[in-house]
């Protein structure tokens, strides 16, 4: 938002011959957390024509505290690129054995540009849930609960799409998809144009 702030990398004088530009978490436990789940708000444009060196290299690693073991690009490192636009990354941390980890954000500049700066923002680790319904706007719909949609006039069709995400370990099956009773709607007035796959 306009009256948060972020986190970037100037490119002006960024080379990698002067040594990476790290920014590294405190430990985080995720002993917690069933699907363990890192997300961030990257912008990473290059400008000038986008031009390949003038590309910068945005690294993930994972730091093992207890160790000091490092997984260097736990993800396949991210280079500049010509969207202008903030992107969500996500990172799946589930398969990582450690109970306490640190991040480290390791930028690694070309010497060769002025057009790539690197901005992270809103940084998190959260749980993800087994099975994740969003709307049409990618908002989460809580489990059991409503999606609210404002006034509906007689006679006037309102359309809603939804995606259903299964981040677990075992398919899911869909056999029906009940249209429960409200004080508003009708569920005889309800309809399903889409089904969704069977197995999710």
């Amino acid at each position: 938002s306009s009256s948060g702030q972020y986190t970037y990398v100037e490119d002006s004088n960024f080379s990698s011959s002067k040594g990476n530009i790290n920014m590294v978490s405190p430990p985080l436990d995720i002993s917690g957390l069933t699907l363990p789940t890192v997300e961030f708000w990257l912008h990473n444009l290059v400008g000038n024509g986008a031009q390949a060196q003038y590309e910068n290299t945005l690294h993930f690693d994972l730091i093992d505290p207890s160790t000091g073991n490092v997984t260097a690009d736990f993800i396949t490192a991210i280079k500049g690129n010509s969207n202008a636009a903030w992107q969500l990354v996500t990172v799946d941390l589930s398969s990582v054995t450690a109970t306490v980890i640190q991040v480290r954000f390791r930028w690694e500049g070309t010497g060769s540009s002025i057009y790539n700066d690197i901005a992270i923002d809103d940084f998190s680790v959260r749980d993800v849930p087994d099975i994740n319904v969003k709307n049409g706007s990618n908002m989460t719909v809580a489990a059991g609960g409503t999606d609210a949609v404002g006034t509906v006039q007689n006679t006037v069709t309102t359309t809603l799409n939804y995606t259903i995400e299964n981040n677990g370990g075992v398919d899911l099956t869909v056999s029906t998809v009940p249209f429960p009773n409200h004080s508003n709607v009708n569920p005889s007035a309800t309809a399903l144009s889409t089904s969704p796959a069977s197995t999710v």
